[in-house]
């Protein structure tokens, strides 16, 4: 049934208070966005409180509350469909069989992005807002009869948000340095997006009415396509460098909601923008119910771009900004592991100066005087028996409490941590820790990814029972090495100039049932020339009280002595769960150790600026031969 011409008039007119609206609700969230992280991080503590919606609370609360969510949403949209149906059915009940297809497509996409998308609460927020945006752009461009047009604004909206998400609140408001620009939600977004505009697009095909804009979604598609598509010639870490840290290879997870998820990569993204507007795009036009097959066609090809099959046989791409160097080969003998370095050394690559893990900074960033990190610099160097380290370090108070090998509290204590990735598939790596007592613990680590059932708060799963005894290390003090039973023991011996240490590691040692004859292709022991590994050099750094350190501290005392500003200090108290006594007193061990996390921190070579075990972040070092010394 045809819409008199009276009526079609409206579909070039824009009804402005509705515009005016429809980006004024889009400003509110997108600027706002900090403040809706708030209100749904309360909205998650207090499901997590035993006994408000579950007896258990915590994980069980949190499941909960986030289905008592998706169920509100899910029935707001039920009733939009019922109240959409009762209107329609004056047309009769065949003409609404047209919009099957495109609502089953809005169903799938939907259902996809739930799956492995949402997988917090904030983000199933953010499906609902863009619905909302997306209906009132359909009715603020002409009372809901240009669908496309309405849908396109809404996306390019949405691609807006997350660009100021990253880059404005992130980035620039908060200052992270391991947020990344999430290619996963602008196909939520856009999925939102979908679901607000279908209700014009199908009531237009219900009064068989209408104009297509097909040439605004072709232009779009191939608008992003045209921007998009150099980046994909881009290299891995300037990627990074422009778009935030993100895995190259995004393997399943799981978070704390239980839902497994897959990161969408800039190269998965990419083509598949272009994809998504083509093939929703479509669905809403008014003419044309579903796609065409030139349309499926070039989508199906994108779909292809975007999958990127892992294979071991290249390793994992260098895909962070990270420190690069050049190891030196040297003959078999040279090096008598003493910690006195031997003029071969002299031939090493310096490492160094290591900066703050955390900021990338050469000074404890939050330490109340900002004072220098204390020096340390590492070499390597290699053989055709093993690989060698010499970690040189600067440290006026060298301490190490008398742990015995694979201790656990020797990871607690002061010394360096040193992390190598042989072929660099980031997914099983060696670790080795090293105290100035020369105490050590080796484990073989592993970052667990689905289906293995594991803890997702865990970065890696250490195995305590590898035992790498073939590895020579030694540690020179430049000073005296106070023994201690806690980090908390006064100084009492005269300042220390600081210490060094050398390690020896055999080839041997990297010979496990990670690189059996299959994986041959990718890792040769010992490596050859012009071969790729990845090596995380950290030192932990835990200054000591210079004197015995008083039961209570008052609470003005502990300010200055912290640096923290007024405004801060309450919510310091708060966050760091101190006890308060009526005095306003605080325990002094308490306020040490704030000031050690502070003023201590870590030192790396190549920063993660998180964690340490995260072998996306260590550098790269390159096996050359002794005649070859360039960097």
């Amino acid at each position: 049934m045809a819409e008199p011409d009276s009526q079609t008039d409206h579909a070039t007119t824009v009804q402005h208070p509705w515009l005016v609206l429809a980006l004024g609700v889009w400003a509110m969230l997108c600027l706002g966005h900090g403040t809706g992280l708030d209100v749904v991080t309360v909205l998650v503590e207090w499901v997590r409180l035993p006994g408000t919606v579950s007896e258990q609370g915590g994980q069980a609360g949190f499941l909960v509350g986030e289905r008592i969510l998706a169920g509100t949403l899910g029935l707001c949209g039920f009733l939009a469909i019922i109240i959409f149906i009762r209107r329609a059915m004056v047309f009769g009940a065949l003409a609404l069989i047209g919009a099957v297809p495109a609502w089953l497509l809005c169903g799938v996409l939907g259902w996809l992005a739930w799956k492995m998308i949402i997988v917090y609460t904030t983000e199933l927020v953010h499906f609902a807002q863009y619905a909302l945006v997306g209906a009132l752009f359909s009715v603020a461009l002409g009372r809901g009869r240009r669908p496309q047009l309405a849908f396109v604004i809404t996306f390019g909206l949405g691609m807006l948000d997350e660009v100021w998400q990253h880059y404005g609140l992130h980035v620039w408001l908060m200052g992270e340095r391991t947020h990344y620009l999430d290619w996963s939600d602008p196909f939520l977004n856009g999925v939102g997006a979908f679901a607000g505009t279908l209700p014009a697009a199908s009531w237009l095909w219900i009064r068989e009415t209408g104009t297509s804009q097909r040439h605004i979604i072709y232009l779009t598609a191939a608008g992003s396509a045209l921007i998009l598509f150099p980046l994909l010639l881009v290299g891995p870490a300037t990627l990074s460098s422009w778009f935030g840290s993100y895995s190259y290879y995004p393997f399943w997870d799981e978070h704390t909601n239980l839902k497994p998820v897959h990161w969408v990569t800039p190269y998965e993204g990419i083509p598949l923008i272009p994809a998504f507007l083509l093939l929703v795009g479509s669905c809403l036009d008014p003419i044309r119910r579903t796609p065409s097959v030139a349309v499926l066609a070039i989508c199906l090809l994108l779909v292809g771009l975007a999958i990127q099959p892992l294979s071991r046989s290249t390793a994992m791409p260098v895909h962070e900004p990270v420190a690069r160097a050049k190891v030196t080969s040297v003959s078999v003998g040279s090096i008598i592991v003493d910690g006195k370095p031997e003029p071969v050394w002299e031939t090493a690559t310096r490492l160094g100066p290591f900066v703050d893990n955390l900021t990338g900074q050469t000074v404890a960033d939050e330490c109340a005087d900002r004072r220098a990190l204390p020096a340390t610099e590492a070499r390597i160097l290699w053989s055709s028996e093993a690989l060698y380290l010499l970690v040189e370090v600067v440290d006026d108070d060298v301490w190490a409490r008398d742990l015995p090998r694979d201790h656990g509290g020797l990871l607690s204590d002061e010394g360096l941590r040193i992390f190598i990735d042989d072929g660099g598939d980031e997914v099983v790596f060696y670790e080795f820790d090293l105290s100035p007592a020369n105490r050590v613990v080796d484990q073989l680590q592993f970052i667990a990814g689905a289906p293995f059932d594991f803890d997702p708060w865990s970065p890696s799963i250490g195995w305590l029972r590898y035992d790498a005894t073939q590895v020579e290390t030694a540690v020179d003090v430049r000073g005296s090495l106070e023994t201690v039973t806690s980090s908390y023991s006064p100084v009492t011996s005269p300042p220390d100039e600081g210490y060094t240490a050398e390690l020896r590691i055999p080839w041997e040692v990297f010979r496990t049932s990670t690189t059996g004859s299959s994986n041959s292709a990718l890792l040769r022991i010992p490596p050859e020339p012009g071969q790729l590994w990845r090596l995380g050099l950290y030192r932990r750094e835990i200054p000591r009280p210079r004197e015995s350190l008083p039961g209570q501290v008052s609470a003005e005392a502990a300010r200055a002595q912290l640096g923290v500003a007024p405004g801060e200090w309450e919510d310091l108290i708060q966050s760091s769960g101190w006890d308060v006594d009526a005095d306003g007193n605080i325990a002094g061990s308490r306020v040490w150790g704030e000031s050690v996390r502070r003023c201590g921190r870590l030192q790396a070579w190549s920063p993660t600026f998180l964690d340490l075990r995260q072998p996306g972040h260590f550098g790269v070092v390159e096996f050359i031969g002794p005649e070859t010394t360039d960097l």
